[in-house]
């Protein structure tokens, strides 16, 4: 069992991450009313409403919030303060989809099962600075090492081992950004950040996760980690073991 987290509420979100940014967005002391969400669209889940958009599907329909969302899969409805572009976001094209997007959103949500350090490195090159971020992470490696995959158009990826950042990386790198580390969700996929400038703090829980122990019990190594890599016939050719931290 997970351990439990008060705030988590499902509306829309694959797990309690609703509850989670509900939380967060109703202490920013200024609000825009404004999301981001880049997906991948390639979980294997059937999105509710016919809508690849998760985390920010409840600001939209219940919090009269303007979405831009991208996402690889093709979506049978889109509300009408929802801007999809079904379109893959790589670090080569994502500023001119940027362009369209004040620089300060109330929040933002990546998970595109791959290259997603790459993606958040860039938007932070443009000058992109939410205020809340929810960032997947992977949760098969251990929480004292960094790393994440590089970008790699045709990278071997699944959603198990063989995609995205360790929890490490993303606090190392939004930290030195302004970003507070606020809490996993229960499932230990998702870790949420703020910029404490733009929040009144006093109004956010201190009942989070910072750490989840049968996950961590269950997680890789760094060693081990490398190892698994270099018995992938693809991934042992672009891993080297100077990019762990």
């Amino acid at each position: 069992m997970s351990p439990n987290l008060e705030i988590e509420n499902q509306n829309y979100s694959q797990g309690g991450e609703d509850g989670i940014i509900e939380h967060l967005v109703s202490a920013i002391n200024i609000p825009n009313k404004v999301c981001v969400e880049i997906g991948w669209g390639n979980d294997g889940k059937k999105a509710r409403n016919g809508l690849a958009v998760n985390c920010t599907q409840n600001l939209v329909q219940n919090h009269n919030y303007t979405c831009f969302a991208f996402d690889a899969k093709p979506q049978q409805s889109v509300p009408k303060s929802v801007n999809f572009y079904n379109t893959y976001v790589t670090p080569d094209n994502v500023d001119s989809y940027f362009k369209k997007i004040s620089t300060v959103v109330d929040f933002f949500s990546l998970d595109i099962d791959s290259y997603d350090f790459a993606v958040m490195e860039k938007l932070f090159s443009l000058g992109f600075s939410p205020t809340i971020i929810c960032a997947e992470i992977n949760r098969s490696m251990k929480n004292d090492f960094e790393f994440s995959f590089p970008y790699i158009t045709d990278g071997e990826w699944n959603k198990k081992t063989l995609h995205g950042v360790s929890i490490k990386k993303y606090i190392t790198f939004l930290e030195s950004q302004g970003y507070t580390f606020f809490t996993l969700c229960s499932t230990g996929v998702n870790a949420f950040f703020y910029k404490s400038d733009r929040l009144d703090t006093n109004k956010l829980t201190t009942n989070v996760l910072h750490e989840i122990p049968h996950i961590q019990e269950a997680a890789m190594s760094k060693d081990d980690f490398y190892k698994m890599l270099m018995q992938h016939e693809y991934w042992k050719n672009h891993i080297t073991l100077d990019m762990f931290k």
